[in-house]
């Protein structure tokens, strides 16, 4: 119940946030076991050592924080492991039923972990959370937004429903948009 009362509430206050217009929202990868938004791929780095690769990515790190907005949590170069959080905000602008306008901002963030081996680097983007207000007090994960504008794209929306699922399928975007940037960043640091 509480999470179907976050999902209203991001309804309401994402009703002025579209910017494009797309009638179904964009495809986003969902992990089979986790059932949550999961960007992830793989990078071959034939010839290439783990301490080499470590260095690499441990560098994208450094040099990427303030442009991609990520940081670095943890690391350990024995186990080739990297642990980081990336954020982006998208913009809105919200009507209040007298028409003013008031701009608010819808903060995601997401979790990205590395593994580097020989040869090769595991790269995931996940766990991908949506807050607005002025203290994140309005909440949601992504997955949760995916599903329902999925689920009620099928339904018999009325015009102000329909401009509020615009609004979410923009964010919803705006995160594929991201997540696909920051894999591409990490795979050029690899090679």
């Amino acid at each position: 119940m509480k999470n179907l009362i976050l999902l209203l509430l991001l309804f309401i206050v994402f009703n002025s946030c579209a910017q494009k217009h797309s009638a179904n929202p964009p495809v986003l990868p969902i992990d089979a076991t986790t059932h949550r938004i999961t960007f992830s791929d793989t990078v071959s780095a034939p010839g290439i050592s783990k301490d080499i690769l470590y260095t690499r990515l441990k560098k994208w790190f450094i040099d990427n924080s303030p442009t991609e907005n990520t940081t670095l949590q943890s690391s350990d170069r024995d186990s080739g492991v990297f642990i980081g959080k990336g954020k982006f905000t998208k913009h809105c602008i919200i009507k209040d039923p007298s028409g003013a306008e008031h701009p608010i901002d819808f903060r995601v963030t997401y979790s990205i972990n590395i593994l580097v081996k020989n040869n090769a680097s595991y790269i995931t983007l996940t766990d991908f959370i949506g807050t607005a207000g002025e203290e994140d007090h309005i909440g949601a994960e992504i997955t949760s937004m995916y599903k329902a504008i999925k689920y009620y794209q099928s339904k018999k929306l009325t015009e102000q429903d329909k401009q509020v699922s615009q609004s979410l399928i923009d964010v919803l975007e705006e995160t594929k948009i991201k997540a696909t940037g920051v894999l591409a960043s990490i795979k050029r640091a690899v090679r």
